[in-house]
């Protein structure tokens, strides 16, 4: 079963005012519904109750649902339209969110301010009984979405995402079905149920509150693409940012767009709406196991048994590979781990300044290295990258985009590392992504990103986004050991298995004619 993070999904259920509004059938459905999701609830299941009348609040309807012994044990939290919000404890994501909504005008924002501070994935049952006038349907315009000041309904439903699953209970031969109907297609609702209570039963609708709550798009976009856009131009598949889109994406059973744009790529210009513009679709393909995680680690996510002949070949190869590397070339790693180096090591930023060395940092896209009041006028402005530094100053960058870059600044000829990382950091920062306002994904995009990262998947992903970054940089004096390197040996190898099934062809050749001859011979004698 998926869990109940993934079966978030927004519904308003609206209620208009007919005779059936106060029948036992609406109540039990609306308690049965609240039953469902507190079943369904890891945590403390809480409701809100909200009513915007005047006087007599928390009549009707309302008051049978909060005086039903079968929600005794769940907390309620009760607020009216005379409550400042600022001054409460709100349960951001409910189980549950009931609004009466009546007595309401298009210049009051009380009801708008209290839906915002909601999570936009909060299952919503609204109650109207404030009828809109016969001139609303005449003002409506499709194009400039202005309204008259009975539209009540429509001031709650624009501020929805356009995946919402909307069910509206109304009467079907009546003016508010018109009405309703106009205002969900106009706010291009496509999830809409729409339930007749021309009868006083409310189960000919066949509905229940486990039909209603089921997984819907969050886990199953049916064919349509997550889209994302970044800020550089080109696409690189090593970056980990797309990687935890795309690994999203699979999550939610479908696959991550990269929308391509021709925007500014200043920092200032990020908000810009000229990302979101052009679309272009990509999708990579994977072996069942990693190979560096599998040869080196020995990690299996897939049994070699169930790969692929392609998948064993290639794995038991890097393995094979592997073996021979740490046997041949053991020794002169343990003289590397043990090696000491000569010049005192600088840990913090005051043996820095101590030392005779200059500072690098590029100032344009970390600013705030210049309010560092230990470093005022001690910071040299420069677009070095990782791998383009000096071999003289000592730079300043990122921590997950300088380890990965380290090994290539090993001095073959000292057997020292010209480069180290410090132990002493300029502080961290919080990352930030741009996401629609109101995304009813922000939940699951944050769930996602957690376990990526604290199961150390983004740290490997980040290596190897480094790692491409850097494969143009190379120096031709580096001694360092690449595949390359092993192919003479492998092609001694391969020369000598073919030599030896040679001569072993040949020799069965001559014993064979040897041993036939030789039978001829004494065959003869015996004669």
């Amino acid at each position: 079963m998926a869990s109940a993070r993934c079966k978030t999904a927004i519904f308003l259920i609206t209620f208009c005012a007919t005779g059936s509004i106060g029948s036992p059938d609406v109540v039990n459905f609306i308690i049965s519904t609240i039953e469902e999701l507190a079943a369904r609830q890891t945590g403390i299941p809480e409701c809100v109750f909200y009513d915007h009348a005047l006087s007599k609040p928390f009549k009707g309807v309302l008051e049978s649902v909060l005086l039903s012994p079968r929600l005794k044990l769940i907390p309620k939290l009760i607020i009216n339209r005379d409550m400042k919000l600022e001054h409460l404890v709100i349960p951001r994501e409910p189980i549950m969110l009931l609004i009466r909504a009546r007595n309401m005008a298009y210049d009051d924002k009380s009801i708008l301010h209290t839906l915002r501070t909601f999570n936009p994935n909060t299952k919503i049952i609204v109650l109207v009984n404030k009828t809109p006038s016969s001139d609303a349907l005449k003002t409506c315009d499709r194009k400039t979405l202005q309204y008259s000041k009975s539209t009540s309904i429509i001031q709650i439903l624009q501020h929805f995402n356009q995946n919402t699953q909307l069910i509206v209970l109304v009467n079907k031969d009546s003016k508010n079905f018109k009405i309703v109907e106009t205002y969900v297609r106009m706010l291009a609702f496509h999830n809409v149920i729409y339930l007749d209570l021309s009868s006083s039963s409310l189960g000919v609708t066949g509905l229940n509150a486990k039909g209603m709550f089921e997984d819907s798009m969050r886990r199953n976009f049916t064919g349509s693409p997550l889209t994302f856009t970044k800020r550089q131009i080109e696409p690189d598949p090593f970056d980990p940012t797309f990687k935890w889109i795309q690994e999203t994406a699979f999550y939610l059973n479908t696959t991550a767009v990269q929308s391509m744009h021709f925007c500014a790529l200043s920092e200032s210009d990020l908000q810009d709406d000229c990302y979101f513009d052009h679309f272009q679709t990509s999708k990579p393909t994977f072996f069942l196991n990693d190979p560096i995680l599998l040869s080196v680690c020995g990690f299996e996510r897939c049994s070699l048994y169930r790969a692929s002949r392609w998948e064993k070949m290639v794995l038991m190869s890097l393995v094979l590979w592997m073996f021979f590397m740490t046997c041949a070339y053991e020794t002169k790693f343990l003289s590397m781990l043990v090696y000491k180096p000569v010049e005192p090591k600088i840990n913090t930023i005051q043996d820095l300044l101590k030392s005779s060395i200059n500072l690098k940092a590029n100032l344009l896209m970390s600013p705030d290295i210049e309010m560092e009041t230990q470093l005022e006028g001690v910071v040299i402005n420069s677009n070095d990258s990782e791998f383009e530094m000096d071999n003289t100053h000592a730079y300043i960058f990122e921590k997950m985009y300088i380890e990965p870059s380290l090994p290539y600044y090993y001095d073959t000829k000292t057997k020292t590392a010209r480069y180290y990382k410090m132990d002493e950091t300029l502080g961290s920062f919080v990352k930030g992504y741009v996401l629609s306002d109101r995304n009813p994904l922000l939940d699951l995009f944050g769930y996602t990103h957690v376990v990526f990262v604290e199961s150390g998947i983004w740290n490997v992903w980040n290596s190897k986004y480094i790692t491409s970054q850097g494969q143009f940089y190379h120096s031709t004096t580096d001694e360092i050991l690449s595949f390359w390197d092993l192919v003479p040996a492998w092609a001694a190898f391969a020369f000598g298995c073919v030599m030896s099934g040679l001569v072993f062809v040949y020799e069965i050749v001559t014993l064979k004619c040897f041993h036939n001859r030789f039978r001829y011979v004494i065959t003869s004698v015996l004669q």
